[in-house]
């Protein structure tokens, strides 16, 4: 096994698979094979992938190298990141019948703050006749003018 270029190492797409978790790059002529484990410890391999088209995609059918083990598909989810079913089938394309991913933190993700209540008949008549001030500090970091507090005044 030859040591991979440091920049073609690099190359794995950041957004669909978590480097660190690969532990062998296997140069093969024509295509690179990868297997990713499932604990680095004991260097069980749940998985096998190919590059194409400068992205890995990964293998779950049966192989000589690979441990019977069965991945759901939201341990694939969790694993790679928490993408959608649809970016999840793009790189696990065996991925078994089924139409949704139901994860809590993907839920609670795309849940917003309420906006602050508004208090009807307390409109100000003036500027400057109510004042929200916010203290911030001490930084461990001094500011250019060596200041560690800050305060926020809104009108």
């Amino acid at each position: 096994m030859r040591t991979p270029p440091p920049l073609l190492s690099l190359a794995i797409d950041s957004a669909l698979i978590n480097l660190p978790n690969f532990s062998d790059l296997s140069f093969i002529p024509e295509h690179i094979l990868l297997e990713l484990f499932l604990d680095l410890r004991t260097k069980k391999v749940f998985g096998l992938g190919h590059e194409r088209h400068g992205l890995y995609y990964l293998h779950t059918g049966a192989s000589g190298t690979v441990l019977s083990a069965t991945v759901s598909p939201m341990q694939w989810h969790f694993r790679l990141g928490h993408h959608s079913l649809q970016k999840l089938r793009q790189v696990v394309p065996d991925l078994g019948p089924i139409s949704v991913l139901e994860c809590e933190a993907c839920q609670l993700g795309k849940h917003h703050r309420s906006s602050f209540p508004r208090s009807i008949g307390s409109r100000q008549s003036s500027p400057f006749s109510f004042v929200h001030s916010d203290i911030w500090g001490s930084t461990r970091i001094k500011s250019i003018f060596d200041f560690q507090y800050f305060v926020i005044f809104v009108d």
